[in-house]
């Protein structure tokens, strides 16, 4: 697949591959994020769990086909977010090129994604949840964020993906290296 700004699939996921996540977000331990005051989720780190691994890696072959050629998949998660949390304009971290989230549900008020394309103002492009939609777009170059979830629980998967070159870097770095690195970024990009 080539390069693209904006993508949309619905029904990427069936209602089934839904449900599945949504459980497996119950199952495992979450970590609970706060990234400002009113904006508190919590996340299932994939990765975290070699059980899951079978499942990550079907999601992974799933996402692929999608997926611009020269990227590589590098982290997914379930995050879930609660009435009254939203997620600010931000642009995703140096490392990552591609991003996409998978909506796996819809029954809540709020909770859209804004995205500013190139060429057009922030909230030009509001995409609103749909049970098993995908959306995907170069996450580090394209400001982006969720506007507030009104009512009910907002579940999504998200992907990332990085350049195969990012990724060797990334398995090279200590971890006071790559916090560095964010670090770094977040002074870039910080709105």
């Amino acid at each position: 697949m080539t390069s693209y700004d904006l993508l949309v699939i619905d029904d990427f996921f069936s209602e089934k591959d839904c449900d599945f996540w949504m459980y497996q977000w119950r199952k495992y331990e979450t970590e609970h994020q706060s990234t400002g005051p009113g904006v508190d989720f919590e996340i299932l780190f994939l990765q975290q769990y070699d059980e899951l691994l079978p499942y990550r890696k079907e999601l992974i072959a799933k996402l692929d086909t999608i997926m611009p050629s020269h990227v590589e998949a590098d982290y997914q998660q379930v995050v879930m977010m609660p009435s009254g949390a939203r997620l600010g304009t931000h642009q995703d971290v140096w490392d990552i090129e591609y991003s996409s989230i998978i909506y796996l549900n819809d029954d809540y008020e709020g909770g859209e994604t804004y995205i500013g394309l190139p060429g057009h103002k922030l909230n030009d492009t509001i995409i609103k949840p749909k049970t098993g939609r995908l959306v995907s777009f170069r996450g580090k170059d394209i400001p982006h964020g969720v506007n507030k979830v009104t009512k009910g629980t907002r579940f999504t998967l998200p992907a990332w993906y990085s350049t195969p070159d990012v990724l060797k870097k990334k398995r090279n770095l200590t971890k006071e290296e790559y916090k560095n690195e964010y670090t770094a970024h977040d002074k870039r990009h910080t709105r």
